[in-house]
């Protein structure tokens, strides 16, 4: 882990705990309302390295992810744990997007549209 994980962690782990967001300790043998909501993680399978904040879409039987970093990665499988097959990039060479030096795409979001 990086000095800034650590930092990150100091600074809102005892926050979260205040909150009562998460426990350390389950609070007489219970499970948090959210906790119940989402699924544990799953192992994914395929083209899966260096993949930073994913946006994922479902149409017509096929997952869609696209990933931050570079030219926006676009990957494909046939369920949510893959495997993954990378597609290329959704802006190929020549696309111009107007950002500064030394800058790169970074949090993009998907929404589909129903045209």
């Amino acid at each position: 882990m990086c000095i800034s994980t650590f930092i990150t962690l100091a600074t809102f782990l005892p926050l979260l705990f205040r909150l009562g967001l998460t426990s350390p300790i389950p609070q007489n043998g219970t499970v948090h309302a959210l906790a119940q909501v989402y699924p544990d993680p799953a192992p994914s399978s395929g083209n899966i390295s260096w993949i930073h904040d994913p946006s994922i879409i479902y149409e017509g039987g096929t997952y869609w992810r696209f990933s931050t970093s570079g030219n926006i990665a676009v990957a494909t499988a046939p369920s949510i744990t893959g495997p993954w097959k990378y597609e290329g990039a959704l802006l190929r060479n020549g696309t111009k997007i107007q950002i500064a030096a030394g800058q790169d795409v970074w949090g993009k979001s998907l929404f589909p549209l129903e045209c």
